[in-house]
């Protein structure tokens, strides 16, 4: 069966108020960009949801999600330090509109500040029109990242489905 943009839209918003129901909310620590401190989450493993969001384990690149989906996300956990949206075009891209609460970080210069961010946090990439996106997050899949994923079409598929953008 295939399932259409609405029906993965309510899956994803079940499983979160499963989620939240079941006490799912972890505590968050200060740290780097993703706020948490190294290690291992008790409980956590390969294939759980993180904040309605199914985590990658080893080889598995990863997710791209739909425009519609990552809004969904986005509101879902707003807030939430451990969430972390980037993106990877250049800092005029970036000035000319992009989706609120993202932090630019080029993907020119992503590996030098790849550093910089924590490996237990949840990332939502995108790009002009993925291409970036999906690079930078095979990047960060390879250096052991669990739970990255890529808007599809990145910021222009958002727009082309009438989504928020805000400028500078």
């Amino acid at each position: 069966m295939k399932m259409t943009a609405g029906m993965r839209l309510l899956t994803v918003l079940l499983l979160v108020t499963l989620l939240v129901l079941a006490g799912g909310c972890t505590e968050l620590s200060p740290g780097g960009i993703g706020g948490g401190e190294g290690g291992e989450e008790e409980g956590s493993s390969e294939g759980e949801e993180e904040g309605g969001l199914p985590v990658g384990g080893e080889g598995s690149d990863s997710l791209s999600i739909s425009p519609g989906e990552a809004y969904s996300f986005l509101e879902v956990n707003s807030g939430n330090a451990s969430v972390v949206l980037i993106d990877v075009r250049t800092p005029g891209e970036y000035s000319a509109g992009h989706l609120d609460g993202a932090v630019n970080i080029d993907s020119v210069s992503f590996a030098d500040r790849m550093g910089d961010l924590d490996t237990n946090a949840t990332y939502l990439l995108y790009c002009q029109g993925g291409v970036r996106s999906a690079d930078v997050r095979s990047q960060m899949t390879e250096a052991g990242y669990p739970a990255v994923y890529d808007i599809e079409g990145g910021i222009a598929a958002w727009e082309a489905e009438d989504l928020p953008v805000v400028q500078e």
